[in-house]
């Protein structure tokens, strides 16, 4: 924060210290009556024409947020223990009062829900009456404040002010306002549990009982879930994806659901808020819930991200644990054969590197696309991931009709399934020339995809590991034309572009003395192997450049390793990547993500 203290200027200073020694002692007299008198004072060291001047300057033109930092830095009189009492000027006769919410309106159900830990007098009632004490909400900035100067100062004028910001508590305790603390752990006062009974939720909102959700390990999900694909049914995980369409037409019905959710928590289910809204964000309602005391239960957990429900436990688990970080990645050296191999005349130029598991349908195309480059002396490595299919004998099979077309042929069987990079490595150790082009066993080639990236790759220098051509991006679903003819790996090689995410497609042009000096590709449990091996690559000080042209094509289907699994653990593969490569910053890798 910057100080009130500024920098000399004659003119400027020369101007303020003709008001300041205009203000006369009729003036001081009437400033001194202003709620916000002693701030003023305490921070200019005593000197009350100073703090007359900036008083009337902040009357008139608001306060710069600039004072919050000399408020929480200044010893200024204040009460350290303020949890919800010594400020607030009401008595127990103070029955009747009207309310006020700030940042939130008193039809949304996190006011409610607030109100209920607010010190209030037993038995109270809410009214409109404008005779009555006035008590408020405050779940507004700051900012908010300091533009309307006039409002700030009414505030002074009530009751009690709650918010549940300590820092914002003190600031406004020194603008006067009789603020205090509002958090969960405060006694409830039974506002929520006025509710004639829980089954009014059932007749009002069309909610159960919450008792009839508890059970071992009882979750509950508000917000609509991911419907990429069909989600297994997930015993003791009860969703509520109309959540946000509730509609609330009154008071009773904003505190009726704030009841419900109330009673939900306490019964020990564990609720999850799915892509909070800017209101909750600022509201922070469901902090406010009472928790059952069972250890396991954790208060509501945001998801902004979408949500598989077949890792919501998972996740789960993870913040009871402590949110550990990622164990070190392990990757195997997998046991393997070569099951058929045939050499030609012709001297490699560029390596074809396949991977290829249970993809006995869409392999030969892959092959053919090989085939068919216009690059002559190709050598083609191909590394069946232990298939359960007949993806092994389907390449055999293709290989031994069309091996002619290569100066060499490879296909290598895992004994055992050993994961995406363990394949790549395998196909890049049996190569023998100085760079390989990356291709899956799902997606193709076009026919001058290795010449051209081949011709960029000799005439760069020594820094240059990855040649990325663009690719067209092949969508099943015809509804929508535009995603059909996307490209991607259509941005130049900058490390900052792989900051949030990854953007160059792993079916690229490789030089692999770098594949062997950054240690090979990395198993990465459920995906992104290639978007690690970029990072690697990064660390190592080299680089890549775009073959602009549209030169392959990744076929998007739902049997697709990113549609089966990365997508649904993107949250822990982005922790994973965001440990090994600390300048990542990757959004799914936050805590609260």
């Amino acid at each position: 924060m910057h100080s009130l203290n500024h920098q000399f200027d004659p003119a400027k200073d020369v101007n303020e210290e003709a008001h300041i020694s205009n203000i006369d002692q009729a003036s001081l007299a009437r400033l001194r009556e202003h709620p916000w008198w002693p701030l003023c004072l305490a921070l200019h060291t005593g000197d009350p024409h100073r703090a007359g001047h900036h008083l009337r300057t902040w009357q008139a033109q608001g306060i710069p947020l600039a004072v919050v930092g000399e408020i929480l830095e200044a010893q200024l009189p204040r009460d350290e223990t303020s949890t919800g009492g010594s400020h607030v000027r009401l008595t127990a006769s103070d029955r009747l009062l009207r309310l006020d919410c700030f940042g939130i309106d008193l039809l949304d159900w996190q006011a409610h829900a607030w109100l209920q830990r607010c010190d209030l007098p037993e038995g109270f009632a809410l009214t409109d009456a404008t005779d009555a004490p006035r008590i408020g909400l405050n779940l507004a900035g700051l900012d908010d404040w300091f533009c309307r100067p006039a409002a700030l100062q009414e505030l002074s004028l009530f009751a009690a002010v709650w918010d549940p910001d300590p820092q914002r508590v003190r600031v406004l305790q020194a603008f006067g306002v009789p603020a205090a603390l509002l958090h969960a752990g405060l006694p409830r006062n039974g506002w929520l549990d006025r509710v004639r009974d829980p089954q009014d939720a059932m007749l009002s909102l069309g909610l159960p009982h919450p008792r009839s959700l508890t059970g071992d390990d009882s979750v509950l999900v508000l917000g609509q879930v991911d419907t990429s694909e069909a989600q297994a049914y997930s015993p003791g995980i009860q969703e509520w994806p109309g959540f946000d369409a509730v509609q609330i037409s009154d008071h009773d019905s904003a505190r009726l659901l704030a009841h419900w959710l109330e009673h939900c928590s306490r019964l020990g289910i564990q609720i999850v808020r799915l892509k909070p809204t800017a209101a909750e964000l600022r509201g922070q309602g469901f902090l406010s819930l009472s928790l059952s005391g069972n250890p396991q239960q954790l208060a509501c957990q945001y998801f902004h991200g979408d949500l598989h429900l077949s890792v919501l436990r998972d996740e789960l688990n993870w913040r009871r644990d402590g949110k550990p970080a990622p164990l070190p990645v392990q990757t195997p050296s997998a046991n393997h054969r070569i099951a058929w191999e045939a050499r030609n005349s012709t001297t490699a130029q560029a390596g074809v590197c396949i991977s290829l598991y249970n993809y006995a349908d869409k392999i030969t195309t892959a092959l053919s696309s090989v085939r068919d480059q216009s690059l002559q002396g190709i050598e083609l490595i191909v590394v069946d991931d232990a298939s359960t299919d007949r993806s092994l004998a389907m390449a055999q099979e293709w290989l031994q009709r069309n091996h002619h077309a290569f100066s060499r042929v490879v296909l290598i069987q895992h004994w055992s399934n050993a994961g995406l990079a363990a394949a790549r490595n395998t196909a890049f150790e049996a190569a023998t020339t100085d760079w390989c082009f990356v291709l899956d066993a799902d997606n193709h080639l076009h026919p001058q995809a290795v010449e051209r990236c081949l011709q960029i790759a000799r005439d760069v220098t020594s820094e240059i590991a990855v040649i990325h051509p663009l690719i067209h991006q092949s969508c099943n679903d015809e509804a929508s034309p535009q995603q059909a003819r996307r490209l991607i790996s259509g941005m130049s090689w900058q490390q900052h572009q792989f900051k949030r995410s990854n953007y160059i497609d792993a079916m690229a042009l490789i030089r692999r003395s770098a594949w062997r000096d950054v240690g090979g590709y990395s198993h990465i449990e459920d995906g992104w192997e290639d978007y690690d091996f970029w990072c690697k690559l990064i660390d190592k000080g080299y680089q890549g450049v775009l073959c602009p042209q549209v030169l392959a094509t990744y076929v998007n289907h739902e049997q697709s390793m990113i549609h089966r699994r990365t997508n649904r653990h993107v949250r822990r593969i982005s922790r994973i990547l965001q440990a090994r490569h600390p300048w990542l910053d990757l959004p799914m890798a936050r805590e609260d993500a």
